[in-house]
């Protein structure tokens, strides 16, 4: 195999995975932020739920947003939106190549982590479109590219993807 090709299709999906991670492991050393409101081009606004008083040394993986429009959905520490595949069979992953670079999954170094209002014993990690995929009530959770901000749901828009409530269900407002 030609070495540029194999530093392409292997090296450079763990550079976006390794920026990830550290965008979701960035956050306030606030141990006091009750939350924040992020309003949106329509006037709408998401509120990120954090929990008060806890450490900055906590890892949280997943938390509760909630919107006029979505009602309450998952988003990982990073304030972005979470997303189940309707393609994915149970902790399979249906969601390879091309379309993990534009729907990059959610890991986590350690279990799986969460604030109130997440259901721990529905959090797990498999060995899916990459080692340590965090999952949700058997779903395989996965961040939108086209979310840029906390609190975005443009991946709501695209076929067969869908945002998380807290119980685990998809949220589809058709």
């Amino acid at each position: 195999m030609n070495r540029n090709r194999w530093v392409r299709n292997r090296w450079v999906p763990g550079v976006g995975v390794a920026v990830i991670m550290t965008l979701a492991s960035c956050g306030s050393s606030d141990s006091h932020d009750a939350g924040a409101t992020k309003t949106d081009e329509k006037g709408g606004s998401t509120t990120i739920s954090t929990t008060e008083g806890a450490s900055a040394a906590v890892d949280v993986t997943v938390k509760v947003a909630e919107n006029g429009k979505f009602g309450k959905f998952l988003v990982g520490a990073n304030g972005r939106t979470l997303y189940l595949f309707e393609k994915d069979q149970a902790t399979e992953s249906a969601c390879t190549g091309g379309c993990a670079k534009v729907w990059p999954a959610l890991t986590s170094t350690g279990a799986p982590s969460s604030e109130s209002g997440v259901d721990m014993s529905r959090l797990a990690t498999f060995n899916g479109q990459v080692p340590d995929h965090v999952a949700y009530n058997g779903h395989p959770l996965y961040f939108y590219t086209g979310d840029t901000a906390p609190g975005e749901v443009n991946g709501a828009s695209v076929p067969m993807w869908y945002p998380i409530d807290p119980n685990g269900d998809k949220i589809d407002l058709d």
